[in-house]
This record gives C-alpha cells, sequence and structure tokens, in this order.
C-alpha cells in the first residue's frame, strides 16, 4: 500500500456523532492507513469542505440524510456515497405480513437498524436532558417506544402468536425466522468487506439471538455466497458488514451495516487482523 503514502481521506460523520469508538471497524482502518502516510481529516457535518482525494461516509443512521449524499458528490471519489438506506424493510427478502401463506416460527424486529439505537443516540445525547429521554425509552414497553435492542428480538413458534398491534406499528417488522444449525449450535456469518478485500467468519451459539457475549466459537470459514455479492452491487455498498446464515444452500441476509462493529464474538487481535486486510481495499478507489 506504499501507493497510498501522502493522500488525504476525509471520514464524513453526522454532525452529532461523537468520536469514532474503538469498536468501530473504521477505527483501525484509520490506524492502518495512518501508519501508511495517509492523512484523515475527520468532518462532522456539511458545514465544512476539506479537498481531499477520496471521502468516507461513516453516517450510523439507518437512512442516511440527503445532505450528506449530495456533500460526498464533491469529492472525486465517494466511498459508500450511494449507500442510502439500510432498514430491515430495504435489506431482507424474508419478510411477512398477517396474510402471507406461512406458518413457520417468526422473529420481530425494529424496521430500523440495530433496533433504531442509532436514530436514538443522534437524537437524545447532546445534552444531559436528552440522555434522560434516552433512557426513559428504552424503559418503556415496544408498543410504546418503538425501540428494541437487537439481543432482545422476539421469536414466536407462529404468526399467529403476534398481538394485532405489532402488524399494525410501521416500526416494526416480521421476518420469517431461518436459522442455520451446526450440531445443535446457531451460527451467524458476518462477511466484512472494503473495497475488493475482506474477511468471512462464522461464529457460533448456544442462543438463537447470537451475541458477542455468548459466542462458543468463532473463526474464519472460506466461499462467500454469489448472492451476497449481487446485493452487495445492488445496494452500493463499497464498505460494511452483511450478517448473514445459509439455509437449505441459500444464503439468508439479516442484516446489511454501513458503519459496522465487531463486537459479535470477534476479539481484538482478530479485529485487527481482519482490518490489516480489509484497508489494502483502499487501493481500489485512490490508486
Amino acid at each position: 500500500m506504499e501507493q497510498l503514502r501522502g493522500k488525504k481521506f476525509v471520514i464524513l460523520l453526522h454532525e452529532r456523532a461523537g468520536i469514532i469508538k474503538p469498536d468501530f471497524t473504521l477505527h483501525l482502518l484509520i490506524k492502518e492507513w495512518r501508519a501508511r502516510g495517509v492523512e484523515i481529516i475527520i468532518l462532522h457535518g456539511t458545514n465544512r469542505f476539506v479537498e481531499a482525494d477520496a471521502v468516507i461516509l461513516h453516517i450510523n443512521l439507518t437512512v442516511v440524510p440527503e445532505a450528506y449524499l449530495r456533500f460526498a458528490k464533491r469529492y472525486p471519489v465517494a466511498i459508500n456515497g450511494k449507500v442510502t438506506d439500510i432498514s430491515k424493510r430495504r435489506v431482507s427478502a424474508n419478510l411477512i405480513d398477517p396474510h402471507d401463506d406461512y406458518d413457520g416460527p417468526v422473529i420481530v424486529k425494529t424496521n430500523l437498524n440495530h433496533g433504531g439505537a442509532p436514530e436514538l443516540n443522534v437524537a437524545t445525547l447532546s445534552s444531559p436532558i436528552g440522555r434522560l429521554k434516552r433512557l426513559a425509552k428504552k424503559s418503556l414497553p415496544l408498543r410504546w417506544s418503538g425501540y428494541l435492542a437487537p439481543e432482545h428480538y422476539r421469536i414466536h413458534e407462529t404468526k399467529s402468536d403476534l398481538a394485532d398491534w405489532i402488524w399494525k406499528d410501521p416500526r416494526l417488522v416480521v421476518e420469517k425466522f431461518l436459522p442455520e444449525l451446526v450440531d445443535k449450535y446457531y451460527c451467524l456469518r458476518q462477511w466484512r468487506f472494503f473495497g475488493d478485500q475482506g474477511s468471512n467468519d462464522l461464529a457460533l451459539s448456544k442462543y438463537p439471538i447470537v451475541k458477542h457475549t455468548e459466542v462458543i466459537k468463532y473463526g474464519p470459514v472460506a466461499d462467500i455466497p454469489e448472492e451476497l455479492f449481487t446485493i452487495r452491487r445492488q445496494m452500493n455498498f463499497d464498505f460494511g458488514k452483511f450478517d448473514y446464515a445459509i439455509v437449505d444452500g441459500k444464503a439468508i441476509l439479516f442484516d446489511a451495516n454501513h458503519a459496522p462493529g465487531y463486537s459479535t464474538g470477534i476479539g481484538l487481535e482478530q479485529a485487527k487482523a481482519n482490518a490489516a486486510i480489509m484497508a489494502k481495499g483502499i487501493t481500489a478507489f485512490v490508486s
């Protein structure tokens, strides 16, 4: 990556975002690029333009505001400059409604990414009163708050178990529950990528909602399904993470994230190794 020396990248964050936290993949990528002589400029919001070789959008929201997409077009290269919407209604091919001819297990999720936490953070973390509102909303019942942390997504034996109000709440979606099982363990596969570089890992857990605190095994696997490359092209992803499973030989995409972290089962050393590979993908854009 010697050709990167002397390049300048702008990282574009939401105007209310704080620092890029250490558990974001981009935090590790920035360390890799700076070690190779890249100048990194971090901008909060669109009020100031700084010339650079490329801009990387890191707007940690489900739907990227149009102002940020327009701003990114001012740069020679806009990485993730066309990723606009990662809502469950945009990502999932397995959502159902009350009238669908499906009577298997279902899972109730928020349409917003990551339970709606990013939107809640942006709306409330800018003041002490906002932080109190955030805590209050997280403690309210789902029917009132519309907030549901991913580890609390609800699995039901059949859609007939669901209350009528769930189907009518636009903040929620109902998805077929299609787990991948290996030796009675639930699987979560994670493809992280930047440009033409990336990593593909598998987490195993005893629990159907795979959380990093309960992963019993995590490690690399080969063969990223071809249909995921197709979805990535359709959604215009340059950088991100896809959570998926393989059921009956078919890839089932659960989540697509354009501001990915690395907490699910992955240790810091493995995260650093993955980031070292992903960082090389920037050369596809600014060689």
